[in-house]
């Protein structure tokens, strides 16, 4: 899927320097639901990210995906990501401000949720 590797590029510059916010937790899975439409009623797949120590380790498409104490899940339309990982022209933050994008809020993953939103409107400024 063009998608996953767009995705996994936009991530790439972290497997050289370290992410100083996803790099504050040992193992973080991001997941990225990728659906049809605005809606939210026909997924197509999901993106599934592996960053340890702050590095991307493994990216992926999974059907059903593992959903732990360390594991950030994101919706919305493939033209968000696209918007987001290839034109970078959006961040994930304005997104889910504009109703664009969700993530299920649970206060225990909240600072997860901020370190991914953080680091990829870094990359989107190329820093890291």
């Amino acid at each position: 899927m063009k998608l996953l590797s767009d995705v996994e590029n936009f991530f790439s510059p972290t497997r050289d320097k370290l992410s100083k916010h996803l790099g504050a937790y040992e193992k973080v899975d991001v997941i990225f639901s990728v659906y049809k439409d605005a809606k939210l009623s026909e997924l197509v797949t999901n993106i599934c990210l592996t960053f340890v120590n702050g590095l991307l380790s493994k990216a992926q498409c999974e059907d059903k995906p593992e959903n732990g104490l360390y594991t950030v899940p994101f919706e919305a339309p493939g033209e968000i990501y696209e918007k987001i990982f290839v034109e970078k022209k959006l961040t994930l933050g304005e997104a889910m401000y504009d109703g664009m994008a969700i993530c299920p809020e649970e206060k225990s993953k909240h600072n997860l949720v901020v370190a991914t939103c953080q680091t990829i409107r870094e990359l989107q400024n190329n820093r890291v």
